[in-house]
Parts: C-alpha cells; sequence; structure tokens
C-alpha cells in the first residue's frame, strides 16, 4: 500500500476499511483475479455442491414436497421452476435484478407464481400456452433411477 495513503485511512471504521479495500485492489487486482481464478479451479465440487444446495433451498420455498406438480417426479436434476401465467422470460431479461432466479427466491422474491415441474412438463405447459389449448401429451413418471 502507498505509504503517503497509510495515515489518512488508519481508521478502523467501515467506510475507512472500505477506501482502503480499494486501494489495496487498485493495486493489485491482477494478483487478485489470479488467485480467485486458482481458487475455483482448486475448488470445483465445492462450488457445484453449493449451487446444489441453493437450488434445492430455493425448491423447499417454492414448494415443500420437492416433486413435479403434474407427474410426480422426484430426480432433482430434472426439476425446474414454472411460472404458471407465463413470463419466465421477461422477468430474466428485467433491468437491474442482480442474480439469477435462486438467488432472487433465496434473497425475498414471492413465489405465489411459481411452482415446480420436471423439463417434460415445464415443456408441455409452455406449449399449451402457446397454442392456447391442452396438449394431449401425458409424462409418466415409474421412480426407476437413471
Amino acid at each position: 500500500m502507498n505509504q503517503l495513503m497509510l495515515p489518512y485511512y488508519k481508521s478502523r471504521s467501515k467506510e475507512g476499511q472500505k477506501i482502503r479495500h480499494r486501494i489495496w485492489y487498485r493495486l493489485n487486482k491482477q494478483r487478485d483475479i489470479d488467485n480467485h481464478k486458482k481458487w475455483r479451479k482448486k475448488n470445483k465440487q465445492k462450488l457445484k455442491q453449493n449451487e446444489f444446495n441453493k437450488r434445492v433451498q430455493a425448491f423447499k420455498k417454492v414448494q415443500s414436497t420437492l416433486n413435479c406438480v403434474r407427474c410426480g417426479c422426484t430426480d432433482l436434476r430434472f426439476l425446474e421452476f414454472n411460472h404458471k401465467n407465463g413470463g419466465g422470460y421477461k422477468e430474466s431479461q428485467q433491468k437491474g435484478v442482480n442474480g439469477g432466479l435462486y438467488y432472487r427466491i433465496n434473497y425475498g422474491r414471492k413465489t405465489d407464481d411459481l411452482e415446480l415441474l420436471c423439463r417434460p412438463c415445464n415443456h408441455i405447459h409452455f406449449l399449451e400456452m402457446k397454442f392456447g389449448c391442452k396438449i394431449p401429451l401425458k409424462v409418466i413418471f415409474t421412480g426407476d433411477s437413471l
């Protein structure tokens, strides 16, 4: 850190800490980026598990039973959110909305308009919304693992 700035920013206040960190980051930006990349590469499994946990947490906020509303599929790899009245794409394109849907659900988004569907059932729902009529397809979940 530049010694000329040290006495001015010696304060332990939150503002002083922010200023010190900002200065440190400017002086060490590339090193910080490289260290972050190394950590992510080294901890791929930890990151993957963390993302899975966030996903399950968001699922539980939408629906207490983790299964598809239509066919009863319980395989978490296939479950996804469905916007009951459509509008999922528009929500994802909103300006000023930070984070993905899991993040927004875990930190306060209302879930009245969401439900859990497996991927095939969600696509059937999309086609029904698009064409405005019931699609004569039915997904049957047997409960067998892959």
